[in-house]
């Protein structure tokens, strides 16, 4: 379990001057200052033959 703790004010203007455009960023607005990137998490690791059982139920999906 993740714990969450908020910034004081003194922690949030540090990070302000530091990052000028970050609440664009969260935003997801356009900004010269950065680039937008995005990650997949997998939540298990894939066995040799678990992708070729994925592959079969769609086949068998999409023929119906």
């Amino acid at each position: 379990m993740r714990r969450l703790q908020n910034l004081d004010k003194e922690q949030q203007t540090s990070f302000a001057s530091m990052f000028p455009e970050l609440d664009k960023v969260v935003s997801v607005e356009d900004t010269d200052k950065y680039r937008f990137m995005a990650v997949s998490v997998f939540d298990h690791w894939l066995s040799k033959r678990s992708p070729i059982n994925y592959y079969l139920m769609f086949q068998k999906k999409s023929k119906c």
